[in-house]
């Protein structure tokens, strides 16, 4: 889960007002990919490991942010800077940790790699923090469990064809322990998209706030369509955009102009192909590796 902790005002223990972080809020998805770097032997490889999610969650989590250390730092003096927090739980029995992660370096250079256009930003992750503080996490490999275009292609991916989408919807992070909600849901478009000619493709299934930023995964099954091919993998195809509103407009009985706008989940949503992830992960490496 992906939130902030918001900044608060406390009496210290001088008596004077001070300012400490409150209790985790929710307020979207991210999850982390793996970019193969390189095989060690026929069962081990490494990877760079980023946090996936979109520039849409990372814009509000840096507005909020800094309108609280604002509003905050007209009573006392604070260090704060906009940061974004990650939950995740830990391999022994105990409650969520919080992890930070800062919206800008110390530096004020960014550590983040954003496409605006297409909704993503991500961030290098180091691995070797959550194994120290015995976090329980997993990636998705570059190499193993994600289908781009070509892989979408090559499997024969088509309309109907199931899928699942991992999130936290309505901020539900579960109670003590982080749990992702898994919906079920159908490819409802996605043909166009593997022509080229559009950027993204379209599913069937219920999304809500929270759900942005998560990933959806193909779901195998047994059973096909005539004529299609079946799925008997699971790969991660794209990242949760937003879900399309359905618009209606109710009209005056008397003047027979509109008077209000009324606007509901369709049950369709936006999906950022893996390509994009790809291409914005491979841009920061040879960022990196150019250093």
């Amino acid at each position: 889960a992906v939130g902030y902790q918001p900044l608060i005002l406390i009496t210290g223990a001088d008596g004077k007002p001070a300012a400490q972080r409150g209790p985790f809020v929710p307020i979207a998805s991210g999850f982390l990919y793996g970019q193969f770097r390189d095989k060690v032997s026929d069962t081990q490889s490494t990877y760079g490991v980023y946090l996936v999610t979109n520039h849409h969650v990372w814009a509000d989590i840096e507005r909020i942010e800094k309108q609280q250390i604002e509003q905050v730092s007209k009573t006392v003096a604070v260090r704060e800077t906009p940061t974004m927090f990650l939950r995740f739980n830990p391999k022994v029995t105990g409650p969520a940790q919080h992890f930070s992660l800062p919206i800008h370096n110390p530096d004020a250079k960014m550590e983040w790699v954003q496409d605006e256009t297409a909704d993503l930003a991500i961030t290098p992750i180091v691995p070797n923090v959550l194994d120290k503080a015995g976090i329980q996490y997993s990636f998705f490999c570059s190499d193993l469990n994600i289908a781009d275009k070509a892989k979408a292609t090559e499997i024969g991916l088509t309309e109907g064809d199931g899928v699942y989408v991992l999130g936290f919807p309505m901020g539900l992070v579960g109670g003590e322990r982080n749990f992702v909600i898994a919906r079920q849901g159908v490819l409802a478009r996605i043909r166009d998209y593997l022509a080229g000619t559009t950027v993204g493709f379209l599913i069937d299934a219920l999304i809500f706030p929270g759900n942005s930023g998560g990933p959806v995964v193909t779901r195998p099954d047994q059973t096909y369509i005539v004529g299609t091919k079946k799925q008997d993998s699971a790969y991660v195809v794209g990242v949760v955009k937003a879900y399309i509103p359905y618009q209606d407009v109710g009209i005056s009985q008397q003047t027979g102009r509109p008077r209000i706008t009324f606007e509901e989940n369709s049950g369709l949503a936006e999906v950022i192909p893996m390509d994009a992830v790809r291409k914005l992960i491979e841009a920061k490496e040879k960022v990196v590796l150019a250093k």
